[in-house]
């Protein structure tokens, strides 16, 4: 395999844990950038660093970069995503990747048209235990999937000026640990979740300081998951099946996962992998993945877990400075509703006098219902033709990213005779959905 040369954006503690994993594997970081130039002196000379960029600009232009890695704060991450995607560089970012689906919609499509890999440095997916106990539950019959448990709990003390809890900087506890919990749930769950309540608890700054989140999926597996940045909980998840269960402690970094059989009361003990090896094994599943030899980095799951996590702040009328400014979410539009099957979805409501054309690609964008056969234009056009000086009502179901249509109803709010219209647009989109019952529902309800 080529020797890839790495770079880090940023030099904070993660920084500083890839310096040392590629360390211990003989190897070394090729170059850093830093917002703070000194800073990024200082880092190279203590892990032996050749190269540091006066701008940040700088690393983005250097071709001799293969990969870049970074750990800066949440709200920084789409404006370097951009640039380094652009600049055709692999990139492996910290979690959370980005704010939202929005954000992650249009990082992935800057990486595909660039033709390299964009990945979340999620360590779940990574460490061995995790693909131990995979193939564990493909070879032992525990039954059927029933229940998820996951606590996360850190007592940060009440300082609204740090990252923890500064909306400025997308603090909060669902995108700092929450993002770990929901992948958990991901890695064993059969099925996306589809249908999702949950309960929210804001700091003073107007973020997310607790929560608690139900959800369930298509087949019926079910996750509890608790979230708190000043009640210290147990890392702890537990999996529960129909004939055993499953606990792992320190979860994010887990390397030992305990199994009781429910009936004899035996346990066992599944051992793989280092707690303190996380970064290697992000750095040689990323590698292997550029390289083309295997994909490792499950970039799918990303996908999904930052659907849950928007969904959830849309919910709750969360959002922070950089997405009401670039995408219109005030919290205030958006009003859960039940769609015919049950899948959770949204009203989204556009006055005439805006750009309803874009307004409608944005949220549709947002929550990655683009299937690639179909492609943009297309449907921009399509939903131009009847929607154009309209105040129109999007009813759509939440699920995986690319199969909206399966589930999405186009409705038509105001004007009645577009119906046909609207209908023959269903139709084209997808053959799975009564789209004729659901809007002839819709018009009976809107007389």
């Amino acid at each position: 395999m080529k020797d890839y040369k790495w770079a880090s954006l940023g030099c904070g503690v993660i920084a500083r844990q890839l310096a040392q994993a590629l360390q211990k594997e003989g190897r070394s970081l090729y170059s850093v950038a830093n917002r703070t130039h000194e800073k990024a002196v200082a880092f190279a000379e203590e892990y032996g660093i050749r190269k540091v960029y006066d701008r940040i600009e700088d690393l983005f232009e250097d071709e001799e970069v293969d990969i870049i890695y970074i750990s800066t704060p949440h709200n920084t991450h789409m404006d370097f995503l951009r640039k380094a995607l652009a600049a055709g560089k692999h990139v492996l970012c910290e979690k959370s990747i980005t704010l939202n689906t929005y954000e992650l919609n249009e990082a992935a499509e800057l990486a595909r048209a660039n033709d390299v890999i964009l990945a979340e440095a999620m360590t779940i997916y990574h460490m061995p235990v995790y693909r131990r106990l995979k193939d564990y539950l493909d070879s032992h019959c525990l039954g059927r999937l029933q229940m998820i448990q996951m606590n996360f709990g850190s007592y940060k003390e009440y300082d609204m000026s740090n990252r923890f809890f500064n909306r400025s900087l997308a603090g909060g506890a669902l995108l700092d640990i929450g993002v770990y919990a929901l992948s958990f749930v991901r890695w064993f769950m059969s099925v996306m979740p589809d249908q999702i309540s949950s309960q929210v608890r804001y700091a003073k700054t107007g973020v997310d300081e607790q929560a608690g989140i139900l959800l369930m999926n298509s087949v019926g597996e079910m996750a509890t998951v608790s979230l708190s940045l000043h009640a210290k909980q147990p890392k702890r998840g537990t999996i529960a099946y129909e004939k055993g269960y499953i606990e792992i402690f320190e979860y994010p970094r887990g390397e030992e996962a305990r199994i009781t059989i429910t009936e004899t009361g035996k346990t066992e003990v599944i051992r793989e992998g280092n707690t303190d090896d996380a970064l290697i094994y992000e750095v040689r599943d990323m590698e292997k993945t550029v390289s083309g030899e295997s994909d490792e980095m499950y970039f799918d799951y990303t996908c999904e877990v930052m659907s849950l996590m928007t969904y959830l702040r849309e919910t709750w009328g969360m959002v922070y400075p950089e997405e009401e400014a670039l995408y219109g979410m005030t919290g205030e539009e958006d009003i859960p509703v039940s769609l015919p099957d049950g899948v959770p979805g949204f009203y989204y409501r556009f006055d005439t006098d805006e750009n309803i054309s874009d307004s409608i690609l944005s949220m549709m964008s947002h929550h990655g219902i683009f299937p690639d056969e179909l492609g943009k234009p297309q449907i921009i056009v399509a939903m131009e033709d009847v929607l154009d000086g309209w105040q129109v009502t999007i009813k759509y179901g939440f699920s995986l990213p690319g199969t909206f249509f399966d589930h999405g109803t186009f409705i038509i709010e105001k004007g009645k005779a577009l119906l046909d219209e609207a209908r023959e647009i269903a139709s084209r989109e997808s053959s799975s959905c009564d789209w004729d019952s659901a809007i002839a529902d819709y018009a009976e309800k809107s007389r």
